[in-house]
C-alpha cells in the first residue's frame, strides 16, 4: 500500500437524499511519487496539493498535470488529478462541461487501476465520480470491488445499500406517478395490482440487496446511525412489495421501519457532546 500526506479521497458520507459528496482535502495513503521523481515534480505536487486544500481546484490540476508532463509514469500526480477533477464535479448535474470533469476523474483513476487493480483509494474515488453523474450500477460495481478487496470496509457496504435504495426509490417514484399517486409511506396500497406487480419486478432484488449490506454495514459498525436510517428508508420500500395483500405483513415492514429510524435518533443523540455553555455557573 502506498502512503504520503497529501490528497484525502472522498470517502462517502452520505446524508439522508442528499447521497453526494464534493472529494474533500487532505491526509494519506495514496501512491508517494516514484522514488527517483525529480524535485520539480515533487514541487508541482506540492504546488498542487496547497491549491487543492485552498478550495482552488482548476489551480490544482494544473499543477498535477504538470507532474505528469513531467513524469507520466507518476502514478501519485495520477491519482491527485484526478481528485482534483472529481473535486469540480457538481452531483447530479447533467452540463456537458460536469459530465466532462467526471470523465478525465475516472481516466486518471483508470490509470492508477490499471497499475495496482486492488488500489482502494482509486476505486472508491472513481465509484464516487460514477455516483455524482448518476452512473449508479458503474459505481455499485467499483464499490463490490472494494469489499471484494477489504470485506470490514462498512462505508463500502453501506454505499451499496444507498445506492440499492436510490435506484429503488426511482422506480417507486416512477410507478406511482403514472397512477397520479405520490408515495405515502404506509405501503402505498392504493396502487393498481398491475402496477404493484410492475414495482415488485423493479425492486424486489434491489430490496433484498439494500437489506443485506446495509444489515451488514450496522454489523460492522454498531454505532452506524446513517445505516440504521437507510433500513428505515428500504422497509418502507419493502412494504410496498406486499401489494397490500396481507396487511400483517405491511404492518410489520412499517414496525421494523420506526424501529430502525428511533435507533438512529438514539444513536446520533447518545454521540452528541455534552452541552458545557453553563458548566461555569454551576
Amino acid at each position: 500500500m502506498f502512503h504520503s500526506p497529501s490528497l484525502k479521497p472522498a470517502r462517502i458520507k452520505l446524508a439522508l437524499c442528499l447521497p453526494f459528496i464534493f472529494v474533500l482535502p487532505l491526509q494519506s495513503q495514496q501512491p508517494n511519487p516514484t522514488p527517483t521523481a525529480s524535485p520539480e515534480v515533487t514541487a508541482a505536487i506540492a504546488d498542487g496539493a496547497h491549491a487543492f486544500r485552498a478550495g482552488r481546484y482548476a489551480d490544482a490540476a494544473a499543477s498535477f498535470r504538470k507532474a505528469i508532463e513531467l513524469d507520466p509514469n507518476n502514478e501519485k500526480a495520477h491519482l491527485d488529478l484526478g481528485t482534483a477533477y472529481a473535486a469540480q464535479v457538481v452531483p447530479n448535474l447533467d452540463t456537458p462541461a460536469n459530465i466532462s470533469a467526471a470523465t478525465l476523474a475516472i481516466a486518471e483513476f483508470d490509470t492508477v487501476l490499471k497499475a495496482h487493480p486492488d488500489n482502494l483509494i482509486a476505486l472508491s474515488q472513481e465509484a464516487a465520480a460514477y455516483r455524482n453523474i448518476k452512473e449508479l450500477d458503474k459505481a455499485k460495481a467499483l464499490e463490490k470491488r472494494v469489499i471484494a478487496i477489504d470485506p470490514s470496509d462498512f462505508e463500502a457496504t453501506y454505499t451499496i445499500g444507498v445506492i440499492d435504495w436510490m435506484q429503488a426509490h426511482a422506480n417507486a417514484v416512477k410507478i406511482l406517478a403514472a397512477e397520479g399517486l405520490t408515495d405515502d409511506g404506509q405501503g402505498n396500497v392504493k396502487l393498481s395490482p398491475a402496477s404493484c406487480e410492475a414495482l415488485r419486478t423493479a425492486n424486489a432484488e434491489l430490496v433484498d440487496d439494500a437489506l443485506s449490506n446495509l444489515t451488514r454495514a450496522v454489523d460492522l459498525k454498531p454505532d452506524y446511525a446513517d445505516a440504521m436510517s437507510y433500513l428505515n428508508l428500504i422497509l418502507l420500500r419493502r412494504a410496498d412489495l406486499h401489494c397490500g395483500e396481507d396487511p400483517a405483513f405491511v404492518a410489520n415492514d412499517l414496525r421494523l421501519a420506526g424501529e430502525w429510524s428511533e435507533k438512529a435518533a438514539q444513536v446520533r443523540q447518545q454521540s452528541k457532546p455534552p452541552d458545557t455553555r453553563n458548566a461555569g455557573d454551576k
